[in-house]
């Protein structure tokens, strides 16, 4: 479980930087 909970953060995270460059 540790490691989906590791992917989910990067993926969030990833969304975020995503977010900035459209914005």
């Amino acid at each position: 479980m540790a490691g989906n909970f590791i992917l989910a953060v990067a993926i969030y995270i990833c969304g975020l930087r995503i977010l900035r460059k459209i914005s």
